[in-house]
């Protein structure tokens, strides 16, 4: 009695584990998995490799910086950029002239208003020509006063020329950095630090591993590409020693174009985990996929692997 009890327990703990499978379901056999994203980082530059430390496995983020092109002479060039926007947007705001000139204006002002008050309460008490030099130096003051004003605009826009060049300059710099377009894994390098590289010439070979790719083909007869984009999938993978588990998905592209065979291409997007330090998928391992064209999909939570059976 108790061991039949115990075969009962065991098949409902062994059916549990075994995904529901609709009628309507599709079932491809036969799948492949594949990189969604991997990319040979070329050199974007001619000059020596340098800070460039990355070697096979290691872990990058996105953004992180993966090599850097000898740059010291684009790092002068930026340095001069620097200072020369510092010093026209420093002219730019410098009021000093124009103070300088109105107050000079209202001195030379006063002084001939006070000649022409004189002559006033008594002819010819201040020379004319005496009278007219006051006059002259007072609306040179005043046009002092506008070329003051007139050369500060034109510092603002040396300092825009300016700001131009040393942003030119820091693009420059930031052209001979080598940035990580996504997190991921160093997979390969085909150069070393210190060595000479021409542009486009590639440094090393970055891949992501953390989305993958499911894909295989579908009979065009049976369905169309409605019937499987955007759909949820389950997919069941093996791993060392027949230890099986299954993570879930979504159909993310179905080819417009239908085979020689009949066949189109349908490609569902899977998330990878790491267990222990590694990643549970590999590219290249082959997985069953189930197409879930209904409403209601039986499928992991979150695409997490499930242990199945084993």
């Amino acid at each position: 009695m108790n061991a039949l009890r115990l075969l009962l327990l065991l098949a409902v703990s062994i059916a549990s584990r075994i995904p529901i499978q609709a009628a309507d379901d599709i079932v491809l056999t036969d799948c492949l998995v594949i990189v969604r994203d991997e990319v040979r980082i070329p050199s974007p530059e001619t000059g020596i490799l340098m800070k460039f430390s990355l070697r096979e496995g290691s872990q990058v983020e996105e953004g992180d910086v993966l090599a850097v092109i000898d740059d010291r002479e684009s790092q002068a060039r930026l340095e001069i950029a620097q200072y020369g926007f510092e010093a026209a947007a420093k002219r730019a705001t410098n009021r000093i002239e124009e103070k300088y000139a109105r107050k000079a204006a209202e001195v030379a002002e006063q002084d001939w208003k006070k000649a022409l008050a004189a002559n006033m309460q008594k002819k010819d008490a201040v020379p004319a020509i005496e009278v007219m030099q006051k006059k002259l130096s007072f609306e040179r003051s005043q046009l002092q006063i506008e070329k003051a004003q007139e050369d500060r605009e034109q510092a603002r826009y040396d300092a825009r020329t300016k700001k131009a060049e040393r942003d030119a300059a820091q693009m420059e710099v930031d052209w001979r950095t080598i940035i990580a377009p996504f997190a991921g894994e160093v997979v390969n390098t085909y150069r070393h630090e210190k060595e000479w590289v021409n542009p486009g010439e590639p440094i090393l070979l970055l891949v992501r591993f953390d989305i993958l790719y499911v894909e295989d083909f579908v009979d065009a007869k049976m369905f169309d590409r409605g019937d499987v984009l955007g759909k949820q999938v389950s997919v069941q993978l093996t791993r060392a020693r027949g230890k099986q588990f299954e993570v879930s998905g979504t159909v993310v592209y179905a080819d417009q174009e239908v085979q020689s065979d009949g066949r189109f291409k349908v490609r569902a997007e899977i998330m990878n985990t790491k267990r222990n330090g590694n990643w549970q998928i590999q590219p290249g391992m082959k997985a069953t996929m189930t197409i879930h064209t209904g409403d209601a999909a039986p499928v992991p939570q979150a695409g997490l692997p499930t242990p199945l059976g084993n």
